[in-house]
């Protein structure tokens, strides 16, 4: 039987379209393909293209790999995606 899709609370999609995009920025901006990441991250090329297209939920292990794969921390690369709190939240 095939598992259903999660669904996010808006707020965690934007978190992830955030990471998403921090990350391809992050990529472009040091010279680097999709593979040159992977390699430098140790994980597949269509992991970094699904974290990249926001159809994958990363685990913390492997946000921080990817972080320092780019010479960034994990608290850089979270903190520059996470959006503006949503009161929806509270």
């Amino acid at each position: 039987m095939a598992r259903k899709p999660r669904t996010y609370h808006p707020h965690e999609t934007r978190l992830l379209q955030g990471i998403a995009a921090r990350v391809f920025q992050a990529r472009q901006a040091a010279g680097l393909s999709q593979e040159d990441l992977a390699d430098r991250a140790h994980l597949s090329r269509s992991h970094i293209s699904k974290i990249e297209t926001s159809h994958s939920d990363p685990q913390i292990t492997t946000l921080h790999r990817v972080a320092r794969a780019l010479g960034l921390s994990l608290q850089d690369l979270v903190t520059m995606a996470d959006p503006a709190p949503d009161e929806s939240l509270r």
